[in-house]
């Protein structure tokens, strides 16, 4: 996961997302990212198209992988969040159609294995302010991240 260009660390951590999902016993629809597949009404309402649909328990939600470098990262915590805006985006989408979005944050910073913690979008209220922005924001302890193994055992 520590591959220094963003896009091939994103479609790394959709693929491993997937990983994990199958490997939880639960079923799950890509939902395309080519601009072809992009609703009109979302777009007109400023809502975002997370990347996964998984459906477990009766129920659905919505996920949005994200393969970032920590916020900030102090001893044990790691601060994981997105801008005031995408989180703006996914919280009309999590409105407009009532279905729960959660995140799937892949650290960038576990360098060589795939290590992820996810949260619901609601969760983010730690507010961040940096260069790249203001940000939406959680702390998670180490113990609260999960890793997985996508080599062969």
């Amino acid at each position: 996961m520590d591959d220094k260009d963003i896009e091939t660390a994103g479609m790394a951590g959709e693929f491993a997302a997937s990983k994990v999902f199958d490997r939880a016993g639960v079923a799950w629809i890509d939902l395309g990212q080519s601009p072809d597949h992009h609703s009109t009404s979302l777009k007109l309402l400023a809502a975002h198209r997370p990347d996964y649909l998984v459906l477990h328990g009766g129920g659905s939600l919505l996920i949005d992988v994200k393969t970032y470098t920590p916020r900030r990262q102090a001893g044990d915590a790691h601060r994981f969040g997105v801008t005031d805006i995408e989180w703006a985006a996914l919280k009309a989408t999590q409105d407009i159609g009532g279905v729960p979005v959660a995140l799937l944050f892949w650290n960038r910073r576990a360098p060589g294995r795939f290590s992820y913690v996810i949260c619901l979008l609601d969760e983010l209220q730690v507010p961040h302010a940096d260069d790249a922005g203001s940000w939406r924001c959680r702390d998670f302890a180490a113990d609260e991240f999960s890793t997985i193994r996508l080599a062969a055992a």
